[in-house]
């Protein structure tokens, strides 16, 4: 990445954990902020917890890595697989807001795990993830599977500073308008009855939706989304999906997936 573009992006950055922390996270005085992320984004995770703290808010920053992760699995014998996270279960107790970063360096971190060992620990972890639920603990995720990175860049056959500029980018847009016209298209499902998905490589798919929740992540936790907690509460950046699911048993046709990655 050549240092002109470094430099321009450094600037997004510092235009972003502004508005993350004060827009998309809504964070008030005297709440708790847990900041989590990987030591290549010290720099970020530093601005935002400076900027959780202009606000009289209170941040905790916890870092991790690519290698400490990978050490945690495959060093860590496996009869911890199963223990309950005591220590996660006290921190869904105490903060308000969770801000994390997406930006594993790795595509195939855990290649070669014993899938019943993942399995045991994702069961294991459950009851933590269940618990911020319950607890309303707001949640950003920064990256929604395209924080920029080597692999990711490759992967899309970008280069690794275009696919950061496009990324950044797309945090830093406008987020009232994208809550506007996520509540038109919000609306729109929740007013229907039947949806029907079409693609020129041949999927035509109908299912019903009626009475189904629908969610919007538009890059905003508004006050609606607080006082309607779960899922509502949290934004995925970049922002702009309106979601739901169908009424099961209702799906006819065919999908067709022509490409995974």
């Amino acid at each position: 990445m050549d240092e002109v573009l470094r430099v321009e992006l450094q600037g997004r950055l510092h235009q972003a954990d502004a508005a993350l922390v004060t827009q998309s996270a809504a964070v008030k005085e005297g709440e708790i902020v847990f900041i989590n992320g990987r030591s290549q984004d010290a720099e970020l995770l530093e601005n935002i917890a400076v900027n959780v703290h202009k606000l009289g808010a209170w941040p905790i920053v916890g870092y991790s890595s690519d290698r400490m992760a990978k050490r945690m699995f495959f060093d860590v014998p496996d009869k911890y697989d199963a223990q309950a996270d005591e220590v996660g279960m006290e921190i869904a107790k105490l903060i308000d807001v969770t801000i994390s970063l997406g930006n594993g360096t790795s595509e195939n971190l855990f290649e070669g795990a014993d899938p019943q060992r993942m399995a045991t620990r994702g069961k294991a972890n459950a009851p933590v993830a269940q618990a911020f639920m319950d607890n309303n603990v707001r949640s950003v995720e920064i990256g929604n599977d395209l924080y920029p990175t080597t692999w990711r860049a490759e992967r899309y056959g970008m280069e690794e500073g275009a696919l950061a500029s496009t990324f950044w980018n797309g945090v830093n847009l406008d987020y009232s308008e994208r809550q506007a016209r996520g509540e038109q298209l919000k609306a729109a499902l929740a007013g229907g009855n039947q949806m029907r998905i079409t693609n020129p490589n041949g999927t035509d798919l109908k299912v019903r939706v009626q009475g189904r929740p629908v969610l919007v992540s538009d890059g905003i936790i508004s006050a609606e989304d607080i006082k309607q907690g779960g899922p509502a509460a949290s934004v995925y950046l970049p922002a702009r999906e309106v979601f739901t699911t169908p009424v099961p048993g209702t799906a006819e046709g065919k999908v067709v997936h022509t490409r995974s990655f």
